[in-house]
């Protein structure tokens, strides 16, 4: 991670380099701490004086136990949604970003999408909540000028999935990766959605499904296309959802 805020996770955003000499001049009031502004957790300053490596900030290692999926994504060490930077965030568009995304409407378009691509019986509701809660934890409504056609694939990556063959039933587990163009920054999901596709992977050997639709475009026309008709989810369960997540 490039920048972290300065002694609180909402204090002004610095480089290792200013940290470090920030912290030096004013080391009379206590010691100071650097936090990552989208999860709040300390961060710690590394290379600042390497010839070797860029200087950056570390997030924690991960507790033992932990779930790899509730990563930090600014710690880039999931790999499903391709590298988001700290200038990626607008902190003060999230509020108005998450309203919009649950009305009834958006939010039913989002849960048929997700349906859709996991298949039938492999997103119960209780999953769903869960990926919407770790949205809130991600602050995903706060990646900047975000549309929000794309925040249902962005949500597709927060899980992994339990599908069954048709054949004889097995189970597999699987999930789903955001794929940009290589040196393309992370907006590039929703500024150029058509250099972007969602892949569907096995968990166990992350070899992508091998399915005619696989990967899946990034548009609004794509997740639409997707959806057909949303009419058999209902508001109440729309109301179920909201008051859960």
């Amino acid at each position: 991670m490039e920048k972290a805020a300065y002694n609180s996770p909402t204090g002004p955003l610095m480089t290792p380099e200013e940290f470090v000499s920030e912290s030096k001049r004013n080391q009379e009031t206590g010691k100071k701490f650097a936090y990552c502004p989208m999860c709040d957790e300390r961060v710690a300053p590394y290379g600042v004086h390497s010839t070797v490596v860029k200087s950056r900030f570390d997030h924690p290692d991960r507790a033992e136990g932990a779930d790899p999926l509730d990563d930090c994504e600014l710690s880039n060490r999931s790999g499903r949604l391709g590298g988001i930077s700290i200038d990626d965030l607008d902190l003060a568009q999230g509020k108005r970003v998450r309203e919009r995304f649950y009305e009834p409407d958006t939010l039913r378009l989002a849960y048929a999408f997700c349906h859709r691509m996991c298949g039938q019986g492999a997103l119960p509701r209780a999953k769903f909540i869960e990926m919407l809660q770790r949205a809130d934890k991600k602050k995903i409504w706060c990646y900047v000028d975000i549309e929000l056609f794309v925040i249902p694939y962005i949500l597709l990556t927060f899980e992994n999935f339990t599908g069954r063959r048709k054949k004889d039933g097995m189970e597999f587990d699987f999930y789903f990766a955001l794929i940009k163009p290589g040196a393309a920054d992370f907006r590039t999901y929703w500024t150029r959605p058509e250099d972007c596709r969602i892949e569907k992977r096995f968990c166990r050997t992350h070899v992508p499904f091998n399915n005619d639709d696989n990967p899946y475009p990034v548009s609004e026309a794509a997740l639409l296309a997707k959806v057909g008709n949303a009419d058999w989810i209902k508001d109440s369960f729309l109301r179920e959802i909201i008051r859960a997540a």
